[in-house]
């Protein structure tokens, strides 16, 4: 197999060998390198995002279980404020009451 290129004259109508240097061939190892080097990085968060490993998933578990958790001490929260604010209601009435 050759590594002879070729390319067409039209003013001689002929093809003419061009003979690529050892430079040339490393800058094109080196280029193709590079852009496979650069689409891995880019790509790697990407891929740990779809595929996830075993710890991290065990994370995200756990982070969706603290959500939960939160959102119902949150409402418990609300449910204890409510409680309070009419105890406050119903004391300030029986003080009135028994102060007047």
């Amino acid at each position: 197999m050759s590594k002879e290129k070729f390319i067409y004259n039209p003013h001689t109508l002929q093809y003419d060998k061009i003979d690529v240097t050892w430079k040339e061939r490393g800058l094109k190892i080196f280029g193709i390198l590079s852009v496979v080097i650069v689409t891995s990085l880019l790509c790697f968060p990407l891929y740990q995002r779809i595929f996830p490993s075993g710890e991290a998933q065990k994370f995200v578990i756990e982070n969706d279980q603290l959500r939960l958790r939160y959102d119902a001490l949150l409402k418990q929260n609300e449910l204890n404020e409510k409680a309070i604010g009419s105890l406050q209601q119903r004391d300030a009435k029986l003080f009135r009451l028994a102060f007047n």
